[in-house]
């Protein structure tokens, strides 16, 4: 097994991504999976880019820890850099102890640190999503994801404080079902405002939602 750092680079542009992977074929075609760079491979194809190997190591942790040293080099965020976090993915990910230095630098690249979307941004991360499939739809997780999930939840407690929150941000105009209400036409369902229910009406449609066994749930 090869532990490899290495660095992926977009020969239309000079940008570039560092990153480690370990593999028995040292002459593989990855290329890295990070966010940004897997975008940017998609957008130019597989054919743009080149990868360099820049070292070989025999443990995975010497380069998780020389991919970390190459990255927090390059003061992310980098205009010529495709890497996202200041230091290696893989490290965070084996549970190598980060220093304060290194985690006070996570927290002040984060870009979205004290801020919140625009009802603009918003409507724009909506649109692109519209029409397209959720990535689980019509996969089952195994036994053993099932399991870890139960134990990761075991014995979690909410704050009383927790527990109001929670509770508050489903009342009111918070509620995404607030002032809206189901109607039904020859088996189709249909969500509307309750403004609308007068004409929805008119064109034949009842209150309520059908169900496949047959039955209406109305609405009071």
């Amino acid at each position: 097994m090869y532990h490899i750092v290495y660095k992926t680079i977009n020969q239309l542009n000079g940008m570039f991504y560092i990153g480690k992977h370990s593999t028995e074929n040292i002459n593989d075609l990855y290329l890295g999976s990070g966010t940004r760079i897997t975008r940017a491979i998609k957008k130019y194809g597989k054919q743009n880019f080149t990868k360099e190997i820049l070292f070989v190591f025999e443990t995975e942790n010497d380069a998780l820890l020389a991919e970390s040293k190459l990255i927090s080099d390059l003061k992310i965020p980098n205009p010529q850099c495709y890497n996202v976090c200041p230091v290696g993915s893989g490290q965070k990910q084996k549970g190598i102890p980060l220093s304060e230095k290194t985690r006070q630098k996570i927290i002040d690249n984060n870009g979205m640190r004290g801020k919140t979307h625009t009802d603009e941004a918003r409507a724009k991360i909506s649109a692109t999503h519209k029409g397209k499939s959720n990535w689980h739809k019509g996969k089952n997780r195994s036994e053993e994801t099932r399991q870890k999930i139960s134990n990761a939840r075991t014995g979690m407690k909410f704050t009383d404080q927790h527990r109001a929150n929670i509770a508050l941000g489903g009342m009111g105009e918070k509620n995404s079902n607030y002032g809206k209400c189901w109607i039904t036409k020859d088996g189709i369902n249909k969500k509307i405002t309750k403004e609308e229910i007068d004409f929805y009406i008119d064109l034949g449609y009842s209150k309520g939602r059908y169900f496949k066994k047959g039955s209406y749930k109305r609405v009071r």
